[in-house]
């Protein structure tokens, strides 16, 4: 969906730490080329079934399923 725009896929939270108790959720951190086209996705993300969160300080999107 991101094309030339994904760089990398990380997988973090709770299920990334082995042994460690976690929700049952997996949260992915994407690294993109450009931060600032990420809103361009948000519709793509949706039709997913993530929730798009907004913008914050710390990240420049939050999508969430």
């Amino acid at each position: 969906m991101l094309g030339n725009e994904l760089i990398t896929v990380f997988h973090i939270g709770s299920t990334a730490v082995e042994g460690l108790k976690a929700n049952p959720i997996i949260d992915i951190m994407l690294v993109v080329e450009n931060i600032h086209r990420l809103d361009a996705y948000a519709f793509d993300f949706e039709t997913l079934g993530d929730e798009v969160m907004g913008k914050s300080a710390c990240w420049a999107g939050d999508f969430r399923s």
